[in-house]
């Protein structure tokens, strides 16, 4: 039964995919053909790149975006229109991306260990820890009741939050497979797992994902990995 329901799942998809036009498109600098851009359906998540004249084919509906980026371009989402497939190719152009290359010398990192302010090795609470703490300290009369009830529900909504940040995870996961990082990010296989970890703080993730915006957070995923490689080279 599970492989019969899977199998309609899967005719029902295709048979939405070819329903969608194709649309025939360019992307574009100054005129000159930019190869290796992603264009993403930013409602269905599908995705293509160029090839070396910067053209691509695409399927998606007038009404829907497309979102387009690459590591040498400004992202951009185009609006498609019935015109937008008038007189193909579709001209998307865009801008190169600027940058700036200073270099910062960190000499010393500053603590409080540093700074005389805890002795040397002393353990730190977290934030979290730190409220608990607070709420399980008075346990006597109607207070401690109060702040044991309080602290019960700040440890319910920490168990919530991080819940929810291992759904996202898993949703990252299905995105992009750790290989795909390596090869479409150039993040070393190394480091690749720890990049889910690291994206998924990003609230703008948590925004896109929560929204059913594969295309968004595949375009956060794609500027994020530019900043994860930055901290690689500076470790």
């Amino acid at each position: 039964m599970n492989r019969l329901v899977l199998w309609l799942l899967l005719l029902a998809f295709t048979a939405h995919a070819q329903d969608l036009p194709m649309l025939s498109g360019r992307i574009t600098t100054d005129t000159v053909g930019m190869g290796n851009v992603y264009v993403i359906n930013k409602k269905l998540g599908t995705e293509v790149k160029t090839d070396a004249d910067g053209n691509f084919s695409i399927g998606v509906k007038p009404g829907q975006t497309l979102v387009v980026y690459s590591d040498v371009i400004d992202p951009r989402e185009f609006y498609i229109s019935a015109d937008s497939f008038t007189n193909p190719p579709y001209i998307m152009a865009v801008e190169l991306r600027g940058f700036n290359i200073e270099e910062v010398v960190i000499e010393q990192t500053v603590t409080s260990e540093g700074l005389g302010l805890v002795p040397k090795g002393q353990k730190r609470n977290s934030p979290e820890q730190k409220r608990v703490m607070a709420y399980q300290g008075n346990t006597t009369g109607l207070s401690g009741v109060v702040n044991f009830l309080k602290g019960r529900l700040f440890l319910e909504k920490l168990k919530t939050k991080y819940a929810i940040k291992e759904m996202h995870l898993f949703a990252l996961q299905r995105l992009y497979t750790e290989a795909q990082l390596v090869r479409d990010f150039s993040i070393p296989a190394e480091y690749a797992k720890a990049f889910y970890f690291y994206a998924v703080d990003d609230e703008r993730i948590a925004v896109a994902l929560n929204a059913n915006e594969p295309g968004a957070a595949k375009l956060l995923l794609a500027e994020l990995s530019l900043k994860y490689l930055e901290i690689l080279e500076q470790e």
